[in-house]
């Protein structure tokens, strides 16, 4: 069911927008982080007197639906947790993450003799914890209701089939037979699985 939203609705009733001036491939938690982050700077670069004249630009996420939320985690280190936190999305997930508060080395060699097991605990150079473990589909949840609150975006539920790089930029067909173009940054998330990462590394 749509809900009413035109950044989220899948291939919503609408006339589809097939010019942007960024292309991000992929839904991942890069491709998610990409799009906020190419949203907050497109958004906060400029006055309101200059965003009238030249409005944000318009940016594209190629992203189908996941089927089933990703069961995994991330560990993520202090400098990206600050990052996070930044982009806004840190406090709905910081209680469902664990910290990382000791770093273990194991030899793993096979040699009849080998080093022994070290800890470092992050107290030990100042800090309550290296990092955290955060669970990749909160994260992704974040991330995607942050990018909903930017009009800047818009999220295809669809996958890329073909990309054809040109003097405007790179032209990208979908699976639904749709084609976005004439946009000047292509960012992948999933370029592999999604078969455009040759053409994005030439272009």
């Amino acid at each position: 069911m749509p809900s009413g939203n035109p950044n989220t609705d899948v291939h919503a009733e609408h006339d589809f927008e097939t010019r942007f001036d960024i292309a991000i491939v992929g839904g991942g938690l890069v491709g998610l982080t990409a799009a906020l982050s190419f949203a907050r700077a497109t958004s906060n670069s400029a006055s309101d007197h200059i965003k009238r004249d030249h409005p944000p630009s318009r940016i594209v996420l190629i992203a189908p639906t996941p089927e089933t939320p990703d069961p995994r985690t991330t560990a993520m280190l202090m400098p990206t947790v600050e990052g996070l936190k930044t982009l806004g999305v840190w406090e709905a997930v910081a209680e469902k993450t664990a910290p990382l508060k000791t770093m273990r080395l194991i030899d793993a060699t096979k040699r009849l003799v080998r080093a022994p097991v070290v800890d470092f605990r992050s107290t030990e150079i100042g800090l309550d914890a290296f990092g955290h473990n955060v669970p990749n589909a909160d994260l992704a949840d974040a991330l995607r209701e942050q990018i909903a609150t930017f009009d800047c975006v818009e999220i295809v539920d669809d996958t890329v089939t073909e990309a054809d790089p040109n003097e405007e930029g790179v032209s990208l067909t979908l699976s639904s037979g749709k084609t976005i173009h004439d946009f000047n940054t292509v960012k992948g998330g999933d370029l592999f699985s999604q078969g455009v990462c040759q053409v994005c590394v030439g272009h």
